[in-house]
């Protein structure tokens, strides 16, 4: 059963949200850029990946990297995967705390009740 937030997002909220906060996905390239250089990741998972724009980053900085995104909000998920983007419908509370990803954004933590303690970013350098 989704939390009240879930709901919330993937509903109507979430589809304007989406259409609201368009920037050109290349200003975000700097940014990870860094993250990347410091984490030495080799795959990540954005959680609340939206439409994709931070995807779309990291494939520029680093296009061996395997990135993935998921998000619960379905329009947004059309849109990121219309683009070329992996990414998959799913809620944050069904991430594995000890997944695999060498990098787990955390774009959701604005909007959890009570975060799992290092769920929101884990670094891993071996992956």
């Amino acid at each position: 059963m989704p939390t009240a937030q879930e709901q919330f997002w993937a509903g109507p909220f979430g589809d304007s949200y989406g259409k609201r906060n368009r920037l050109d996905w290349r200003s975000r390239v700097p940014f990870w850029q860094d993250i990347l250089d410091r984490t030495k990741a080799r795959s990540v998972l954005e959680v609340g990946c939206n439409i994709g724009s931070n995807l779309k980053a990291i494939r520029q900085v680093g296009p061996t990297i395997a990135a993935w995104g998921c998000d619960i909000n379905q329009s947004a998920i059309e849109e990121a995967s219309a683009s070329g983007l992996t990414v998959y419908y799913g809620s944050i509370l069904d991430i594995d705390a000890h997944s695999p990803f060498g990098y787990l954004g955390h774009q959701l933590l604005d909007v959890l009740d009570d975060p799992e303690p290092g769920l929101a970013c884990r670094v891993d350098r071996r992956r």
